[in-house]
């Protein structure tokens, strides 16, 4: 234990430590002179915090080092509250501005994905998936193209190989509510068809959305004309429906869940759940399980198949 003599040094010096960075603090947010405090105006360390805030073009942050602004400037409130809200005003007109003046081509965002598996021993496997899925985001509407090619081998018999692509624009109706029209396309001979054309619209709700998780679905009426391996086609009137979920566990790490069932003759309904984790820059490593079950098969088949699969996903 320190003796009364050596004590008192100390706590001297911790008291002098604490005034000098009180006082670095202080010139750092820009403490208020008396001429600020008659013309009304926000301190200049103050508000080059909030600018450097908006330089993010995140709300949440603005809004965040305004409140500290405010609880430490109780006298300037209504002039930080002012700068928060111009600032705010000011990057939603760039936005808008940005995405009317957008070309067809430019504003596209999604992810590129390839995955791959091998199995020896008593069964000899290779599979390989290649799926590519953007979006984008327009003033009104929002554009989404899903492209998927999976394929398996087992002892040199091909035993998968499924393809589609599909189409969705939804037409904004308000912050949570949407319109929507699919086009889709299936080749899946293991299922029994060489082509299944989807077509389908409805109403889209946004049923939550947080900086970390969100939750979309749809549904509407569907029609569809499917052509079959014997050569016979048939036309059927369907339900379909779907949601998304997504959410950000942790900055590196996300979990989703897709899935959309379309209710006619065959009932099909697909699901894909997965961890996505970042690994260097854009590049992230993905482990996924998906489910797809045709309701009516072809001869022995089973009506459902899964795949749990690891692979790599570039976003751009």
């Amino acid at each position: 234990m320190l003796s009364t003599g050596v004590r008192l040094p100390v706590v001297a010096l911790g008291l002098f430590l604490a005034g000098q960075t009180s006082a670095v603090l202080a010139q750092d947010i820009g403490a208020p002179d008396a001429a600020a405090t008659a013309a009304g105006t926000i301190p200049p360390g103050v508000e080059a915090m909030i600018r450097k805030a908006a330089e993010s073009d995140d709300y949440a942050k603005i809004d965040s080092v305004a409140d500290v602004a405010k609880a430490t400037y109780p006298e300037y409130e209504s002039q930080i509250s002012e700068l928060a809200s111009s600032l705010k005003a000011e990057i939603e007109h760039e936005r808008v501005v940005e995405l009317k003046n957008r070309e067809f081509f430019e504003g596209w965002k999604g992810s590129i994905e390839a995955g791959f598996n091998k199995t020896t021993g008593n069964t000899d496997e290779t599979g390989t998936l290649f799926q590519v899925d953007t979006t984008r985001e327009g003033l009104t509407t929002r554009q989404r193209i899903n492209a998927l090619h999976d394929r398996q081998k087992t002892d040199g018999d091909l035993t998968r190989s499924r393809s589609l692509a599909n189409y969705q624009l939804n037409r904004k109706l308000g912050e949570r509510i949407s319109v929507y029209g699919l086009l889709g396309w299936e080749k899946d001979r293991f299922a029994g068809y060489t082509r299944r054309f989807t077509e389908s619209f409805g109403v889209g709700y946004q049923l939550l959305q947080t900086d970390t998780m969100s939750l979309s679905v749809d549904a509407g009426p569907a029609f569809r004309q499917i052509r079959y391996l014997e050569g016979d086609a048939k036309n059927e009137v369907a339900a379909r429906g779907s949601f998304a979920y997504r959410w950000d566990i942790l900055p590196t790490l996300t979990f989703s869940q897709d899935a959309a069932a379309i209710l006619d003759g065959t009932k099909t309904f697909t699901s894909t759940t997965a961890f996505t984790t970042k690994l260097l820059g854009a590049l992230s490593g993905r482990l996924s399980y998906y489910v797809i079950h045709e309701g009516d098969p072809v001869d022995d088949r089973k009506k459902t198949d899964t795949t749990m699969r690891l692979s790599l996903v570039y976003s751009y």
